[in-house]
């Protein structure tokens, strides 16, 4: 899998790159390696330069760039599992290989638009990661095979999902770390 070519597929072209996705055969370990790891870095270097150009502590901003990225793994894993866990209440099939590569490969226009967090001005341009909720409206039907009439709750309840699982690990970091949030 290249990299640049998937992130470009997805954001350009998202259902023939959902189709080939569906097609590939991928490892839970080889996409929070190769991919996850990768992207998941955006947000918290980006966040860690612009909370210390704000003037936050560089030790409470570096724990809370590194606690928020250690948990992007956990969230994406219990994203996965929420996925396949609702598959059959949206009449789809359960498929966890395919969950772990929506939760995967959605939020990918997050992890990109989370590039404005280095420069505390433009850092509501992260709203430019919504695009990530389309990419999860698009893939879930080509990955789970949910029925059409029952995609829009299925792609509601994944998405509510991701963001309550972000805002938990959120949370976490912050509190830990001391930083103070603005959600």
């Amino acid at each position: 899998m290249d990299l640049v070519s998937r992130v470009k597929g997805l954001l350009l072209e998202p259902q023939a790159e959902w189709r080939r996705i569906a097609a590939e055969a991928h490892t839970t370990s080889g996409l929070l390696k190769n991919y996850v790891a990768v992207l998941a870095a955006i947000p918290a270097i980006c966040g860690l330069i612009g909370s210390t150009l704000i003037g936050a502590s560089l030790l409470a901003s570096l724990l809370f760039a590194v606690l928020s990225y250690l948990l992007t793994f956990v969230a994406v894993l219990a994203e996965a599992m929420l996925i396949e866990a609702l598959a059959p209440v949206f009449k789809s099939s359960k498929n966890f290989a395919n969950a772990v590569k929506l939760a995967t490969f959605f939020p990918t226009a997050y992890w990109l638009a989370a590039a404005f967090f280095a420069v505390p001005v433009l850092s509501v341009l992260v709203l430019l990661g919504a695009y990530s909720f389309y990419l999860l409206w698009v893939g879930l039907p080509i990955l789970m095979r949910v029925p059409e009439e029952q995609a829009v709750a299925y792609v509601a309840s994944a998405g509510v999902g991701a963001i309550i699982l972000a805002a938990i690990a959120w949370t976490i970091a912050a509190r830990v770390s001391g930083v103070s949030l603005w959600i």
